[in-house]
């Protein structure tokens, strides 16, 4: 039974980790046209973890902040902002500058959070992606 239950955990934190990947490539890709312009990047990158440190969005942003900082050779830092649920740190990403230097990694009930803060941009963003809203 125990080895049931540990198995479901690491499946679950698999698709989480599946996931989340998954969302950080599109921010990055709606990101990418406002800054071809410049050098990218030209400073540390920052990703706001909406968790506490040593859970398994905190393990799953670490781990994606070392490899994304491996391929643009550039530190990316992970900022925990734990609290209310997920939707202080969600918050505060949604605040930052749209200069592709702020990241944001959480669950995605803290994404909807994040999308719903500001879904006057996050229209704009899926409108000059090119994605189809049914």
């Amino acid at each position: 039974m125990a080895a049931v239950r540990k198995a479901d955990i690491i499946r679950r934190r698999e698709n989480l980790a599946a996931a989340a990947c998954a969302i950080l490539c599109c921010v990055l890709g709606a990101a990418a046209p406002a800054v071809l312009a410049q050098a990218y990047p030209a400073k540390p990158v920052r990703m706001i973890a909406a968790s506490s440190p040593g859970s398994a969005v905190d393990i799953v942003a670490r781990i994606v902040a070392q490899k994304l900082g491996e391929q643009l050779g550039q530190q990316v830092i992970v900022d925990n902002r734990a609290g209310a649920g997920g939707n202080l740190g969600a918050e505060l990403a949604a605040k930052a500058a749209p200069d592709g230097y702020t990241l944001f990694m959480g669950t995605p009930e803290q994404f909807a959070a994040f999308i719903k803060s500001d879904i006057a941009q996050w229209t704009t963003v899926i409108k000059n992606a090119g994605i189809a809203v049914e």
